[in-house]
C-alpha cells in the first residue's frame, strides 16, 4: 500500500458507511457497490492494483476496516464534521478539517493565550478575529 493518504470525499465516506451498515451513509450506484465489495474482500496486492484508479474508496475501506476510530472518521466526513473539533460549520479543507483545526500549532504544542483568556479559543490563539470561548479572564 502506499504512505500517502488520498482525500476522502463526503459521498465516497457515506457510501462506505451504507456497505458496511453503519449510520450516516447512503447506498452507492449498481458499479460502486460491486467496487466496495471486490476492495472488502482483495488481497493485499490486488487491494494495491485497485487503489491506483481508486484511492479515495481503498482508504475508506481501509480505514472501516482497520482504524479503531474510522467508522467515526467515514461519519464525520460524511456528514461534513470537522474530525478534530466536530464542529460542522465549514468551510472544511480536504484533510477534513475546519480551518481553524488545519493550521499547524506552534512547536511547544500549544497556542499562547492572549487576552486574559482562560480557554484558548480562536482568539486567544490569535488565530480567529472574536472570542468565541466566553473565556476571558
Amino acid at each position: 500500500m502506499s504512505t500517502t493518504s488520498p482525500t476522502i470525499p463526503a459521498d465516497t465516506a457515506a457510501h462506505v458507511l451504507f456497505h458496511y451498515g453503519q449510520d450516516g451513509g447512503y447506498q452507492a450506484g449498481s458499479f460502486t457497490t460491486f467496487l466496495l465489495t471486490a476492495i472488502a474482500a482483495a488481497d493485499p496486492a490486488n487491494l494495491d492494483r485497485l487503489a491506483l484508479g481508486f484511492p479515495d474508496y481503498v482508504a475508506a475501506v481501509t480505514a472501516i476496516q482497520y482504524d479503531p476510530d474510522g467508522t467515526e472518521r467515514l461519519q464525520d466526513l460524511a456528514a461534513g464534521r470537522c474530525t478534530r473539533c466536530k464542529k460542522d460549520d465549514g468551510p472544511n479543507t480536504p484533510s477534513g478539517l475546519c480551518e481553524a483545526c488545519d493550521r499547524p500549532l506552534p512547536l511547544g504544542g500549544e497556542f499562547p493565550a492572549r487576552g486574559g483568556h482562560k480557554n484558548p479559543c480562536a482568539y486567544a490563539a490569535g488565530i480567529g478575529p472574536n472570542c468565541t470561548c466566553r473565556g476571558a479572564a
